[in-house]
């Protein structure tokens, strides 16, 4: 999880070979991941990193679920899980109330978010 959280954090933080030219935009400009002017590889890295969270974060609930239903696991530690599933419940409830319509009501593909991010810094 490291090495994934490390990668996506470096295409983040420096999204080009000189990282001004995220601003910029000269004609020159190489960029990868998000700071790509191609809305096909902008995607491709927005789909990756969003697959790959939804992975890890399923792996982890995963072992946290068969901790639960271990046999023989004290009462202490289970009503502890229990108070972590039900924190995670509460989080996604709040979460989707205050901004999941604001993601959702945008029905455009990602790749016309890529455009308009393209469009904008070129102007």
């Amino acid at each position: 999880m490291s090495l994934w959280g490390l990668t996506f954090a470096i295409l983040a933080f420096f999204p080009c070979a000189n990282v001004s030219d995220f601003w910029h935009i000269p004609s020159d400009a190489y960029c990868w991941g998000y700071g790509s002017h191609v809305p096909s590889r902008f995607t491709a890295t927005f789909i990756t990193h969003t697959t790959i969270n939804m992975c890890l974060d399923l792996f982890i609930l995963g072992i946290a679920v068969n901790l639960y239903f271990q046999p023989g696991l004290l009462s202490q530690t289970r009503r502890g899980l229990l108070v972590l599933f039900f924190m995670g419940l509460v989080y996604v409830f709040l979460y989707s109330s205050f901004f999941g319509n604001e993601f959702c009501s945008d029905r455009r593909p990602l790749s016309h978010h890529a455009n308009q991010r393209v469009a904008l810094s070129s102007a």
